[in-house]
């Protein structure tokens, strides 16, 4: 990665300070993004200490968004304001974000990525052990999916946005969470069975959504 993406790193993390918070980015992740792609950049954080409150975290991660792509964030921080945003937090398989702004989200890190990570991983490993720590791991997930999703439903909402690089995965905890829950247009989705609403990965679509029929 060029020093471009490296200087868009430290600016965010001066503009982060502004905001209340002291993060601190290895020069080696700096450098390099874990993921791109979407809205923005993925970037590993060490550790992150609220200034007026010094608690501290570690282990995170860091969304930058693409230029062009700010209010994303913005709509993500209202949202995780919002009573819904604030009930989704409550539940343990929600990746819900340690603060969002339209600079830049950070979350907690899923040691294990998501779900596209961990089936590219087995695609190249294969064998016996693998495959069956795959299909273990994969009913668990699956199981905490569900739980979630339920969860989601049962406030009157719909994700429409589940898909491998959305679903995460810790292997030594055995868990699964779901995330990208704030970049919904939560407030014109609420009523399940809205028709028309187009906005998600059009390749993960169901064709019924495709086609506009809710």
């Amino acid at each position: 990665m060029d020093d471009f993406f490296k200087d868009h790193v430290d600016l965010t993390i001066t503009l982060m300070h502004s905001k209340g918070w002291d993060i601190v980015v290895s020069e080696e992740d700096k450098a390099k993004p874990l993921k791109s792609g979407g809205l923005g950049k993925i970037v590993r954080v060490e550790r992150a200490t609220h200034l007026k409150t010094e608690d501290s975290t570690e282990n995170l991660v860091m969304k930058i968004p693409e230029k062009g792509h700010g209010d994303s964030l913005k709509e993500e921080a209202e949202f995780w304001k919002s009573e819904a945003g604030e009930k989704l937090k409550t539940h343990q398989n929600v990746v819900a974000p340690l603060t969002v702004c339209e600079v830049c989200a950070l979350f907690p890190m899923w040691e294990d990525g998501n779900l596209e990570d961990f089936m590219s991983e087995f695609c190249r490993i294969g064998g016996p052990y693998f495959e069956n720590a795959h299909q273990h791991v994969l009913q668990v997930v699956v199981s905490d999916l569900l739980n979630v999703l339920g969860f989601v439903t049962a406030l009157g909402f719909q994700h429409r946005d589940v898909k491998p690089s959305t679903i995460m995965i810790k292997k030594d905890a055995e868990s699964g969470g779901l995330s990208r829950l704030g970049v919904i247009d939560w407030s014109s989705v609420a009523p399940i069975g809205t028709k028309g609403l187009i906005g998600t990965t059009i390749t993960f679509q169901a064709p019924e959504m495709v086609l506009g029929l809710g």
